[in-house]
């Protein structure tokens, strides 16, 4: 008997043993999630330096978890790899012609970004992330002049070609929309661009009497988020709302992130009960300022539909060194009592990315709905699902997609999703307005 239990434990220990060994193996080599760190971390200020080893060391970080856990470096002749890795190479090579010395924060996330450009993928990128972000409170002046022509002396067109050289995006588009609306007033991102921002700067417009010239300083916090209410800045509410338009029988969803929580469902649940005692015939679906978040908030509205269910797309996912790869699926839905049966519009921009573009393209190509406004802001078939890292010394934030997604009409593989009904994304409620009550 005390042999049989020996024996016994013995083989329970081993399992024991085995399954730890197996989880520690997963943990470390397989695990894409291992070393990851998602707690907001601020980089050092951008003047402040490391010594040249430690920006070394920061810029091998960065090429060693593109290697270890994006899906590009175990697709098969994939043509962006020897790119990024020459693009490492030179960056290196030129940090160290210039002999010891102290590299700055900046130099660093100039350099990382020109690696991390060169791999043509929206989510991967480098980031340097504070408490808040100093700008120039020039928004007025712009509407009357128009964008600048100079700043600092640098003409416009020069620091765009340079932000393309150093921004992460899919289309240009995306990136000609978050310079001009966004970067060319931050602090941080003229000095990545190369604009001595030390005193402020110097915005020169073109006028009908010439040249004009306005000196701004830079205000901390942003102006205009200084300026929103309690109710816009509260997040864990404010990215979803809607309305009835009863006179015309319109519904309309906003949502301005893709966050999969309870208070989603809630309000999901309640604009549908509202659409069904209406009777309204017509959703529109707002997604024109939804830069992404979580896929499943189309899954769950896609269940309030009178249909059979929808084809969702492929991947492949990254497991160390192992690309595993998910077939296309085709999701049932369980009709619901009260299932919206009429039309469907949906309303994108060049904003509309990530899990807002996986959202447009569910309407799309399974032909459930009408699209209105500007293409999508990433491709279909891109890399996504984010890690992301901190760098050892100047604390950026390295972010890495671990997943390539498919786009589900093969036929348009690499194609952005192109509106039904294209419009400036500014005009398209009116436009979806317009295509129903004309429709009448």
């Amino acid at each position: 008997m005390k042999k049989t239990l020996k024996i016994i434990g013995c083989i329970v220990g081993s399992l024991i043993l085995l399954a730890v060994i197996l989880l520690l193996v997963y943990k470390f080599v397989f695990d894409p999630y291992h070393g990851t760190n998602y707690n907001y971390t601020e980089a050092k200020t951008l003047n402040e330096t490391v010594s040249l080893q430690q920006a070394e060391k920061d810029l091998t970080f960065v090429i060693k978890i593109l290697r270890s856990r994006h899906p590009a470096w175990l697709e098969e002749g994939n043509e962006r790899v020897p790119i990024v890795e020459a693009q490492y190479e030179k960056e290196m090579s030129e940090l160290k012609e210039a002999g010891e010395r102290e590299v700055t924060t900046l130099e660093v996330w100039q350099r990382a970004s020109r690696i991390l450009h060169q791999m043509g993928d929206g989510h991967t990128g480098i980031l340097a992330r504070y408490n808040a972000y100093k700008v120039v409170d020039c928004w007025e002046d712009i509407n009357t002049y128009g964008y600048p022509v100079e700043i600092n002396g640098i003409a416009l067109q020069e620091l765009y070609d340079r932000f393309l050289e150093h921004f992460f995006y899919e289309m240009e588009y995306y990136a000609a929309d978050r310079f001009y609306n966004e970067m060319i007033v931050m602090d941080s991102y003229l000095q990545l661009l190369g604009v001595d921002t030390t005193e402020g700067v110097d915005f020169t417009y073109a006028t009908d009497g010439g040249g004009k010239t306005i000196h701004y300083a830079f205000s901390y916090p942003n102006p205009r988020e200084a300026a929103q209410t309690e109710a816009d800045t509260d997040t864990e509410t404010a990215f979803v709302s809607y309305e009835i338009d009863e006179e015309n029988k319109i519904g309309i969803f906003t949502l301005t992130e893709c966050n999969y929580t309870d208070h989603y469902m809630e309000v999901l649940d309640d604009f549908f009960r509202e659409v069904s005692e209406k009777g309204v015939e017509h959703i529109i679906v707002d997604l024109r300022e939804n830069g992404g978040g979580n896929s499943y908030v189309a899954d769950q509205f896609l269940q309030y539909l009178d249909i059979d269910g929808f084809s969702s797309w492929g991947s492949k996912v990254r497991f160390g060194p192992y690309l595993h790869i998910n077939e296309p699926q085709y999701v049932p839905v369980t009709r619901r009592e009260n299932c919206f049966s009429g039309d469907l519009y949906l309303l994108s921009s060049y904003q509309t990315f990530s899990s807002a573009m996986d959202f447009t393209m569910l309407v799309k190509d399974n032909h459930l709905g009408t699209v209105v406004g500007e293409p999508c802001g990433n491709l279909p078939d891109s890399y996504g699902d984010v890690l992301s890292f901190i760098l050892p010394n100047t604390k950026l934030t390295l972010r890495c997609s671990y997943k390539r997604w498919q786009r589900i009409d093969r036929s348009k593989e690499w194609q952005p999703i192109d509106p039904d009904i294209p419009c400036d994304s500014d005009e398209a409620m009116d436009v979806a307005y317009e295509t129903i009550l004309g429709s009448r």
